[in-house]
């Protein structure tokens, strides 16, 4: 780690004031948002998180097996479709057959 801080260091002492400023801030408010993140976290206990993780696998799967569902009635009224187009066109064929020799 002070290995880490020491290159930092070295790599800063080259940045104008500007970019020091601004690393400087940038720090801070890392810093800001780990300390509400660590305080959002206490908020919660840990039954509860494992409670709303396995809920959320839940719905994910659920939602996998309705698509699934949704996507086997769709191709299966697309199926439907295609018979029924077909036994139109027979029928068609077949009453235009039928009017021939009463031409």
């Amino acid at each position: 780690k002070q290995w880490y801080q020491r290159r930092v260091q070295s790599a800063t002492s080259n940045l104008s004031e500007q970019d020091n400023k601004t690393i400087s801030d940038l720090k801070e408010k890392v810093s800001e948002l780990e300390k509400k993140i660590s305080t959002m976290e206490d908020l919660v206990d840990d039954d509860t998180k494992v409670e709303h993780k396995e809920s959320m696998i839940g719905d994910m799967f659920n939602f996998v097996n309705l698509r699934k569902r949704v996507d086997g009635c769709e191709e299966s009224l697309q199926s439907h479709a295609k018979l029924i187009d077909g036994l139109q066109k027979e029928k068609s064929t077949d009453c235009d057959s039928a009017l021939i020799p009463l031409l």
